[in-house]
């Protein structure tokens, strides 16, 4: 009996330690001009974010109640890894709020600064890569009831944008 779960863990432990065969996040924004600012949602897989944290030195503890010193690392955290650029002006992200579901993801939702909206945007999005080689992320911008995207890999993190007016 002990021979055979053995067996049953050895043969089961790729399945265990292969959490899910796909890593990607996702940003959707939009440009809020009356406060002039940018509105953000990053969703994320739960786990894979907090091991990209834990790996850089700072664990959060629980990620559905965080601290003042928690929610400082990870707007450090997602202004190292996601920017926008427009014109000279590169956004700084300030939290505002966050959900962690049942299903495994969390959304964070994030505001820039105000910022001068132009028709190019230069934005890096490498979250995740230097953690996980396979992490995919893509951007979805909602201007004027047009939308813009763009997909992001570990060999292209920045993309440009153009805005149609």
């Amino acid at each position: 009996m002990k021979t055979l779960l053995l067996i049953v863990s050895i043969v089961a432990m790729p399945l265990v330690s292969q959490a899910h065969d796909y890593f990607f996040s996702f940003v959707e924004m939009e440009y809020n001009a009356v406060s002039q600012r940018i509105e953000a949602t990053l969703t994320v897989t739960t786990h894979d974010f907090e091991r990209a944290l834990e790996e850089n030195g700072t664990p959060i503890g629980n990620m559905a109640s965080i601290s003042k010193e928690e929610i400082e690392i990870i707007e450090k955290y997602v202004n190292a890894h996601f920017t926008v650029k427009s014109g000279d002006q590169k956004s700084v992200l300030k939290f505002m709020g966050n959900e962690v579901s049942m299903d495994g993801t969390s959304n964070w939702y994030f505001e820039s600064e105000s910022i001068d909206f132009q028709e190019e945007l230069s934005i890096r999005y490498d979250l995740l890569m230097d953690d996980f080689p396979e992490q995919q992320n893509k951007v979805t911008l909602y201007h004027m009831g047009q939308t813009y995207t763009a997909a992001f890999t570990p060999m292209n993190k920045t993309k440009q944008i153009y805005i149609e007016n």
